[in-house]
């Protein structure tokens, strides 16, 4: 069992390491615990490291790294629903979010307005930048107990798991509700 566990990580981060970056949405991180088992990003969310692998990569990642967060597809098996993809040194760690992001930062991101039949939602950060997007068909049940001024962090669904799984190439978080849905910006 510990032999497949080892073989889908290497073809996961075998994956992750060929993936081009340009365009991706990012996080900075902004701090982390020396042991590596807390990571705060640039809009005040604080992940947790879920195993000693990941913590140990975390160790070595540095302030203002630029951090993707993605989809874990076997979150049962991994024991985490995302995984933060260091851009400068093509590492990653499994992460479990903590604490959602601060409402007074200019980089967090609001639902602004949504239509729970249509699968719409505008989400604005707190300069006032505002990005509409269509949810997947698939996901509109977790999107009926989403609501407006829930907290939305962005994500990346862009990887070869993910594109088995889904053509939207975002995901959005809501830490309210601790779900996530596919999208596509409008």
């Amino acid at each position: 069992m510990k032999y497949f566990r080892f073989l889908f990580l290497a073809l996961l981060l075998s994956a992750t390491s060929l993936q081009c970056y340009d365009a991706e949405p990012y996080r900075l991180l902004s701090n982390k615990d020396s042991q590596g088992w807390t990571i705060e990003t640039d809009d005040g969310t604080i992940w947790r490291s879920v195993d000693s692998i990941s913590a140990n990569q975390v160790r070595y990642w540095r302030t203002n790294d630029r951090l993707v967060i993605r989809p874990v597809y076997l979150s049962n098996w991994y024991k985490a629903k995302f995984y933060l993809s260091n851009e400068r040194d093509r590492t990653y760690a499994l992460v479990e979010l903590s604490q959602g992001p601060l409402l007074n930062k200019a980089t967090n991101n609001q639902i602004t307005y949504i239509d729970h039949l249509t699968g719409q939602l505008k989400t604005e950060d707190g300069a006032g930048r505002c990005l509409y997007w269509n949810v997947s068909y698939q996901d509109r049940e977790p999107l009926q107990n989403w609501h407006p001024n829930d907290s939305i962090i962005i994500g990346s669904n862009r990887n070869c798991w993910a594109g088995w799984l889904s053509t939207e190439p975002y995901i959005l978080i809501n830490f309210d509700t601790n779900t996530f849905v596919h999208a596509n910006l409008d």
